[in-house]
């Protein structure tokens, strides 16, 4: 069970451990963590992983979200591959140059995970049939 992060965040807070793969070229980075946030619509991944496995943004292509303060935020965005869970999301994300980067629901919303907060970690949810 991966744990929470106790240094970052305070309370502690659920972070996933991710590969991104650039489509182009096949380069991988794993381990790139982010924040579990189902209050999220969109997942946002670092400006430097991208840089790092040669994901351009796109041009001319960006979205504006709203910050956590409530002020606009214009963001760039890229096409690539995420790994989560044995699982592959290919399409478009978001990008920062901040530290906070996001798991959000687009990607959430396709897998089912077990937030337990006392024990300040969280795993792959299976739901067995009978």
């Amino acid at each position: 069970m991966p744990a929470y992060n106790t240094f970052l965040f305070d309370p502690p807070a659920p972070i996933a451990k991710v590969t991104l793969r650039n489509l182009q070229n096949g380069l991988t980075l794993p381990d790139v963590a982010l924040l579990i946030d189902s209050g999220s619509d969109i997942t946002i991944v670092p400006q430097a992983s991208a840089n790092h496995i040669g994901v351009p943004s796109i041009l001319d292509a960006s979205y504006q979200v709203e910050g956590f303060k409530g002020s606009p935020l214009v963001m760039p965005v890229a096409i690539l591959e995420m790994l989560f869970l044995n699982r592959i999301f290919k399409g478009q994300f978001l990008l920062t140059d901040q530290d906070y980067v996001i798991l959000g629901r687009n990607v959430l919303n396709n897998v089912a995970i077990l937030l337990n907060g006392p024990g300040l970690s969280w795993d792959e949810y299976h739901l067995f049939t009978r």
